[in-house]
């Protein structure tokens, strides 16, 4: 079921996909395609793992058109935690978009955990960076990978393994995320 949500910072509207214990988030319109997102529909993966989004052969087309004429795509991950509300998803969504375009990145997809004990979002984001060859993740803290700050760090490693990249951390607990716009306000780059 397709919902749409604002982002502070970011594009006004959003298309999120509800799936078996986490959410999908599309950032990213096709060249040519102004305001088209991708469309998935629920597949299943061979290792039982639940349901996960799967682009139509038209959107993964475009997707490597893109891939060939932009920055290189990431994606991102987040944990729904006790304290994230919907307010502060759609903040820490605009903080991964910030730093993905600090960092050289367009932010194509976002995996949201809903149960924060869970991991079919984790393991949904491992599968979707192999098949896309996507090799970088951002996510906002180690604490979204596991509450625990070293198992963080292992998940972390893990995942950088599972997917041959690098997953990239927005800011610790204690410091706040903050770069210099990559872009001055008539859209040239500073």
């Amino acid at each position: 079921m397709a919902r749409s949500v604002s982002v502070v910072g970011g594009a006004s509207k959003l298309h999120a996909y509800e799936r078996s214990g986490f959410t999908l988030v599309h950032l990213l319109s096709f060249a040519g395609s102004p305001g088209r997102h991708v469309h998935c529909h629920s597949a299943p993966i061979k290792n039982g793992c639940p349901g996960v989004a799967a682009m139509t052969t038209d959107a993964r087309t475009a997707l490597r058109a893109r891939r060939a004429s932009l920055k290189p795509l990431t994606y991102g991950y987040l944990r729904r935690l006790p304290e994230v509300d919907d307010a502060m998803e759609r903040r820490l969504i605009a903080e991964l978009a910030t730093f993905a375009g600090c960092e050289g990145f367009t932010l194509a997809l976002v995996f949201i955990e809903k149960q924060w004990q869970h991991t079919a979002a984790l393991n949904a984001l491992t599968v979707r960076c192999r098949t896309d060859g996507v090799r970088s993740v951002i996510v906002p803290t180690l604490e979204h990978l596991n509450t625990l700050p070293v198992l963080g760090l292992m998940a972390q490693m893990a995942l950088q393994e599972d997917i041959g990249g690098q997953v990239w951390i927005v800011a610790t607990e204690s410091e706040e995320s903050s770069c210099a716009p990559t872009h001055s306000p008539d859209g040239g780059h500073q």
